[in-house]
């Protein structure tokens, strides 16, 4: 399995939880994309993803893609996502997209800072739709870099 797209299928959670362990134990050892789009997915989600792809013993080391747009994860949620780019023993995520959730400038902040931080191998984290202000948007653009909105 090198793709797993579940898009509009209303996991929430507890579905979130399920593949989380299941990447985390070693069962999608060459999953390279995670596309769980509009499974209003929130916050618990993001988190359980970051503790098991980041603490995972047996993560996914191709995971380069995750999609978790259109989810309800809101500033929180971005900032535990943030944390996982920056983790060195999670995959080397290329590429974040969370379009249309809430994360605001709170999470467009975090997740920034991350990217700057993040080493080479992360090209874009795609947060358009987000709740993001004008000023944040010009900081954003400031800065050039990974951020896209």
């Amino acid at each position: 399995l090198t793709r797993l797209v579940l898009p509009g299928n209303d996991i929430r959670f507890i579905g979130c939880r399920a593949i989380a362990r299941a990447i985390s134990e070693g069962a999608c050892q060459a999953l390279t994309d995670l596309v769980l789009t509009n499974n209003n997915l929130g916050d618990s989600s993001a988190e359980e993803l970051r503790v098991r792809l980041w603490e995972g013993e047996k993560s996914a080391p191709a995971l380069r893609r995750i999609d978790l747009s259109c989810n309800q994860i809101s500033c929180q949620g971005a900032a535990s996502l943030a944390r996982l780019l920056l983790s060195p023993t999670a995959s080397p995520i290329a590429v974040l997209r969370l379009s249309d959730n809430r994360v605001g400038d709170g999470g467009a902040a975090a997740l920034a800072g991350a990217a700057n931080g993040a080493g080479p191998q992360l090209e874009q984290v795609v947060i358009r739709g987000n709740f993001v202000s004008c000023s944040m948007a010009r900081k954003l653009g400031r800065r050039g870099g990974r951020v896209h909105l």
